[in-house]
């Protein structure tokens, strides 16, 4: 009996909902105060995703495009808040626009095998 209601209490919690999760083999962008953080995944997939992190004080207002400039998502994200998008690919030369809109910050373009970068670029 004790074991049932453990596992009731559990699926009831599952329900709950829970902030997204960096995974390994996607996109990510870290929003912070003086910079954003990219992460590319080594190996091209054709079902990728975005994982998008909020560290700033303010809500983010982005939209993604298609590299023939068709749109493909708006989304917002509230301070302190993670969110994961999820992309279509057509090859491996197809990549990803993300263009955030408040704040109006630079444009990011995401394919695969890229380096870890910062924008505005690290000073050495």
């Amino acid at each position: 009996m004790l074991y049932r209601i453990i596992l009731l209490g559990l699926c009831l919690l599952a329900g709950m909902p829970v902030q997204a999760e960096f995974a390994r083999g996607q996109f990510e962008i870290i929003f912070e105060r003086s910079k954003m953080v990219v992460h590319s995944p080594p190996r091209f997939k054709m079902k990728g995703q975005v994982f998008l992190r909020n560290q700033t004080p303010e809500i983010i207002l982005l939209k993604i495009l298609r590299s023939n400039g068709k749109l493909l998502n708006f989304t917002t994200i509230a301070s302190g808040e993670d969110k994961t998008v999820g992309v279509d690919f057509k090859d491996g030369q197809d990549f990803v626009t993300v263009v955030p809109l408040v704040p109006a910050l630079q444009e990011i373009d995401l394919s695969y095998g890229k380096p870890t970068y910062e924008i505005p670029p690290a000073q050495e």
